[in-house]
């Protein structure tokens, strides 16, 4: 692998029409070979956008059929890999087909293949309604796939928005160039595209490739387009000068500033593996809340719901009892309870569970508004209030 190679990623607007988008693509990658790109780029449904519901469905095809063979010949006769993603792979059965992202060699070879494995099933803001996993099967392997453009991890559109498939990218497969053709839409792409995409780019130090439908496929689809090429430190260094426009966008990926920001900034040595999070006494929440009121006979109640495992610090300011309910099994342990205005105070458990209760001797009259200062510990707990009686219930952030 040299220190540096050229890559290149293609915008267009697929039809549903075949052989008009196999006609743009083939002058696309003429131009990104004449360009010096030893890969190509293209979005996903590069080969197939159907203008009705059901369209891609009749055109899908296995791996081994006519229209994928024609693109490896693309790549064969200009000597160029190609990420073609997705495309419309047939599914195990009649009613459903794969979103499925090919990695073909300069020999014309597929070299690999992700499925996606995030379906858009999304009420877009303003837009249309969409339900991918009604004729498309869900992925269920991560790829990452050496080639001499470096360890490439692929991925398709909407699995932008899920991290956790880029973490495991980079840290359990080693990528350091990330795949993303996409079609967003243009409310999300607006709103979304190039923020995730930076994200991704440095949260795991990898370069991001991302070709992008763009423009009108039909009456009842358009997509943002702004295909981008994204450094290592979040840099754009690839853009096409029109968002909608076809063309490509073309880029250096260079290996030593890959290496060079990894080393500055280790995050690979300092990110804590999963089962760091999964300590039972891990303090993760801090915060202080106090009760305020008027009617000093008014009785608030705090429900506290068992949630994920971890430990909180509490510390309550009151001037009328106060009552923590625990709906679910939950440990808690008082760390410190000084004099206050009324009586007593009590964490209390339904269903049985161990209570903790201390008393301390009233100190002034019901009139009086001094304070409790109260803490405890509490593994796994989410926290809302509601008025049983009297007139208030507002919690505050301590200050």
């Amino acid at each position: 692998m040299t220190s540096s190679v050229r890559v290149a990623a293609a915008q267009m607007t697929s039809i549903n029409d075949l052989a008009a988008n196999f006609s743009t693509c083939s002058r696309l990658v003429k131009e990104a070979a004449s360009a010096g790109a030893k890969m190509l780029c293209f979005p996903e449904n590069f080969s197939y956008v159907g203008a009705a519901s059901g369209d891609s469905l009749k055109i899908a095809e296995p791996l081994d059929g006519p229209i994928m063979k024609g693109y490896c010949s693309l790549a064969r006769e200009s000597n160029i890999w190609l990420s073609l993603g997705g495309f419309q792979e047939k599914g195990s059965d009649d009613s459903h087909l794969r979103n499925t992202h090919v990695l073909i060699d300069n020999a014309g070879n597929i070299k690999s293949t992700y499925s996606k494995m995030h379906l858009f099933d999304v009420d877009v803001p303003g837009g249309a309604v969409y339900k991918e996993s009604s004729f498309t099967e869900a992925g269920k392997e991560i790829v990452a796939v050496d080639s001499p453009f470096g360890r490439l991890g692929l991925t398709v559109c909407y699995d932008l928005r899920f991290p956790e498939i880029y973490q495991q990218l980079r840290f359990h497969h080693e990528a350091q160039v990330l795949l993303v053709p996409s079609a967003f839409t243009k409310v999300t792409g607006e709103a979304h595209w190039e923020i995730l995409l930076r994200a991704r780019a440095i949260e795991t130090q990898c370069y991001v490739i991302a070709a992008a439908q763009a423009g009108k496929h039909s009456e009842r689809r358009e997509s943002f387009g702004e295909t981008l090429i994204i450094d290592p430190w979040g840099s754009v260094i690839g853009r096409l000068p029109d968002r909608v426009s076809t063309g490509l966008a073309v880029a250096d990926i260079d290996f030593s500033l890959l290496d060079s920001v990894r080393e500055k900034m280790p995050i690979s040595k300092h990110r804590k593996p999963l089962d760091f999070w999964k300590q039972e006494n891990l303090l993760l929440y801090s915060r202080s809340f106090r009760i305020m009121g008027s009617d000093t006979k008014a009785m608030n109640e705090m429900t506290i719901v068992m949630g994920f495992s971890y430990r909180l610090l509490l510390k309550f300011s009151t001037i009328c009892l106060l009552f923590a309910t625990c709906s679910s099994k939950i440990h808690i342990d008082i760390i410190n309870h000084t004099p206050f205005t009324y009586p007593s105070i009590g964490l209390h458990c339904k269903s049985g569970f161990h209570v903790y209760d201390s008393s301390s001797p009233c100190i002034g009259s019901y009139g009086l508004s001094n304070t409790c200062y109260y803490e405890a510990r509490l593994d796994g707990f989410y926290l809302s209030t509601s008025n049983q009686t009297g007139s208030w219930n507002k919690v505050q952030e301590w200050t």
